[in-house]
């Protein structure tokens, strides 16, 4: 895609100039998807003042320019970018998780900060092989940029089709599998309340933690400040998982829910993840 390759090679600081631009554009001129980021946070945050809401609304398109051209610069910055601009605070949880325990591991996210920078400086800092699981893209050169782009520093993208396989394959090996897991599932999938709404959900992190004996961590994204982020482990279960099913599961949305609600500007607010409704 020879124009995100001649973007992507502008110096960042000029990037974010672009980004203002492209701010208004979204927001005043295209309105893209105006009506869903207003119904979304007005459902998500139905207790802040409309003007309180207006005001995330804004900050969130802002955020979203922002997210677009540091994504383009991913696929040519160099690797101390990464690590000098991602700031991982508790990477002993993570160690702590998977050292000799000899099985996969799972690492849930959101669509939250800057989740693609956050692979990049997690492959760079950990020594662990990561497995970036993703749904592909139902455009082939934008999928093929964006495995291009997810694989620069040693981390595999993986189909999520193909996901629970592999963790079955590697069942007796150190690896993690990085899922960004909010995505709407279909209708058959496990349903529950999400931000005020109910939410269906893949079942398969909980279905392969149990499968092999799995940790499953959650990686919040921070933002720190434009270009800036901070990456913060947090423990959802650990072996032996004894819980109830979709227990994880329901953990994991409890912590979703309260990493957007400190930070609400910074998701991605303008999916369309409640469209599917429950069979």
């Amino acid at each position: 895609m020879p124009i995100i390759s001649l973007l992507a090679r502008v110096p960042l600081r000029a990037l974010y100039l672009l980004s203002g631009v492209l701010s208004f554009l979204l927001y005043r001129v295209l309105r893209y998807r105006r009506r869903v980021v207003r119904e979304n946070i007005a459902a998500a945050l139905p207790e802040r003042p409309v003007a309180e809401q207006r005001r995330i609304e804004r900050a969130f398109y802002r955020y979203l320019a922002d997210l677009v051209v540091e994504v383009i610069a991913a696929s040519a910055l160099p690797r101390s970018a990464f690590t000098s601009r991602v700031t991982l605070r508790n990477p002993q949880l993570f160690e702590a998780a998977i050292r000799d325990r000899g099985v996969p591991m799972l690492v849930l996210a959101i669509h939250q900060g800057n989740w693609e920078w956050m692979l990049h400086a997690a492959t760079l800092s950990l020594d662990t092989p990561i497995h970036a699981v993703y749904k592909p893209l139902h455009s082939p050169r934008w999928d093929a940029f964006a495995v291009a782009m997810r694989s620069r520093f040693g981390s595999s993208p993986l189909p999520m089709q193909r996901a629970f396989r592999s963790v079955l394959r590697n069942r007796h090996h150190s690896v993690a599998y990085a899922l960004v897991a909010d995505q709407s599932a279909s209708r058959h999938g496990y349903r529950t309340q999400f931000l005020g709404r109910e939410a269906s959900f893949y079942r398969g992190a909980d279905q392969m933690a149990r499968a092999v004996d799995a940790p499953v961590i959650f990686i919040q994204c921070r933002r720190l400040g434009r270009g800036h982020y901070e990456a913060v482990f947090h423990s959802l279960s650990m072996p032996p998982h004894d819980c109830p099913e979709n227990a994880i599961t329901e953990r994991y949305v409890a912590l979703a829910e309260q990493c957007i609600r400190e930070q609400p500007e910074t998701y991605l607010w303008s999916s369309r993840r409640w469209r599917r409704k429950a069979p």
